[in-house]
């Protein structure tokens, strides 16, 4: 059930209309407070403040379609900056960023707040009676709801002067490959949580059980499991593990899981397995095809891979022949890297869970440490390999990793993307440019495989600390 709220959630802040219209909502209920309450409001609060809302029929009259009427004419322009500035954002960076633009609060904000304006004004005009000529009959002028009414106008111009400079800095290149990266570190971070001195998990570390010894060489017999096959077609967007667990606890077995946030799925492929010999029940067969959710799209929510492969479309745009800007993606490699120093310091998932009485009820398929950094490196390593400074670049993240990690199985999956990239770039770099390419691979080889010295190594060589 909570993810399929999150599934909502994660697409009502991706749309532009969701906070517009919570914002909408908001001014119409001021706009009708504030009239139906004029006189109890104007005996008790602004007695003595009668500048702040003293206007006639007339002139309240226009101050409102003044303000109503510029509104939305600056909510239109406003909407046509916006999807200019999306249009060129995409070209640039790649077409799956542009949920990451949509799901700016800033533009969502400003386009809001000048819809609620208009509104607000134009639910107070209705209300206006008289005109300054009726002697007979004083017009109703509620004089708070008017002087709201030129608040929000005020507040407006406002938010008019920060949308001017939040659109070219939203489509600035560092600030948008610097907020992926800083999403994708706190993804790690929520995925993959640091142990604390006793070498437990920092999170969910008390209510945690223990995993029996027995289940830690378990095997899936497919001759006494039950084949749970997909009804749909689409992109897993996210996967209920405590629906599963709920599911598998029922029926007294476990579930292997076979796909992960970001797989794409065809309707009557293998989602995974019920470790059981028993004839699987409809109703449990039919709990695992609802626990793991589906959309057209791929999402940040609980897909690591899809930030990464976000950082990795910019590199490949940015090295790309028409583009030409290697600057843009040696930043992309940066953040990379940063999120790779991070993981390789993290203790792996293992994918398992267990039911409060510590029997094994989900084998899910996480993203594993190797995969995650070989598959990444391999993608940014084809598309450097045809540049000088990008090339280079990619060694210092080599280096940099190289320094960071203490596991000789991550040591040598970075020396093999190192001897890749030499490879790669035979033909592509001159003969000269390729030459300090092998001088440098020399180096990592050295420190992947004996880590002594490697102060000397840095103080020796600047590339070494991360400087190109």
């Amino acid at each position: 059930m909570l993810s399929k709220l999150l599934q909502i959630w994660d697409e009502l802040k991706s749309s532009y209309w969701f906070i517009p219209t919570l914002m909408s909502m908001g001014a119409l209920a001021s706009s009708s407070f504030l009239t139906q309450n004029q006189w109890a409001l104007n005996t008790t609060l602004f007695e003595e403040n009668r500048w702040l809302y003293s206007s006639s029929p007339e002139g309240a009259r226009e101050v409102m379609s003044i303000i109503a009427g510029s509104m939305i004419t600056v909510a239109g322009v406003t909407f046509s900056i916006t999807i200019a500035s999306v249009a060129y954002a995409t070209s640039q960076f790649g077409p799956r960023l542009l949920t990451n633009f949509m799901a700016d609060r800033g533009n969502q904000t400003t386009l809001g707040t000048f819809i609620a304006t208009f509104l607000y004004c134009l639910m107070v005009l209705r209300t206006l009676t008289g005109s300054d000529m009726d002697a007979e009959h004083a017009g109703f002028v509620p004089q708070l709801a008017v002087a709201g009414g030129v608040m929000f106008g005020v507040a407006s111009i406002g938010v008019l002067i920060y949308f001017v400079h939040h659109v070219p800095a939203s489509i600035h290149a560092s600030n948008v490959i610097g907020g992926i990266g800083q999403q994708l570190l706190a993804k790690v971070d929520e995925l993959y949580p640091a142990v604390d001195q006793d070498g437990g998990s920092t999170e969910h570390a008390e209510n945690a059980p223990q995993a029996p010894a027995r289940d830690s060489q378990i095997h899936l017999d497919l001759a006494n499991s039950q084949l749970v096959r997909a009804n749909f077609d689409g992109f897993v967007q996210f996967v209920d593990e405590e629906k599963l667990i709920a599911t598998a606890t029922k029926h007294d077995t476990s579930i292997v899981l076979d796909v992960r946030p970001g797989d794409f799925v065809t309707s009557g492929s293998y989602l995974g397995w019920l470790l059981t010999s028993e004839p699987l029940a409809p109703a449990a067969e039919q709990a695992i095809q609802e626990s793991v959710l589906h959309g057209i799209k791929r999402t940040a929510a609980q897909d690591i891979m899809f930030l990464a492969r976000e950082l990795v479309e910019i590199a490949a745009r940015a090295l790309s022949p028409g583009v030409n800007d290697p600057f843009t993606a040696m930043n992309c490699f940066d953040w990379l890297s940063s999120s790779l120093a991070v993981m390789a310091t993290r203790p792996p998932t293992s994918g398992r869970h267990y039911d409060q009485k510590g029997q094994l009820r989900l084998i899910a398929k996480p993203v594993s440490h190797e995969y995650f950094i070989s598959e990444n490196l391999s993608m940014i390593r084809v598309y450097a390999s045809t540049d000088r400074n990008a090339a280079l670049h990619f060694q210092s993240i080599i280096a940099r990793l190289l320094l960071l990690s203490t596991e000789p199985k991550y040591r040598e999956l970075l020396l093999d993307q190192a001897s890749q990239l030499l490879l790669c770039s035979d033909g592509s770099l001159c003969d000269l440019d390729q030459s300090e390419l092998k001088s440098r691979h020399r180096i990592l080889t050295d420190i992947g495989l004996d880590d002594r010295g490697n102060d000397l190594l840095v103080q020796q060589h600047h590339w070494l600390g991360g400087s190109a």
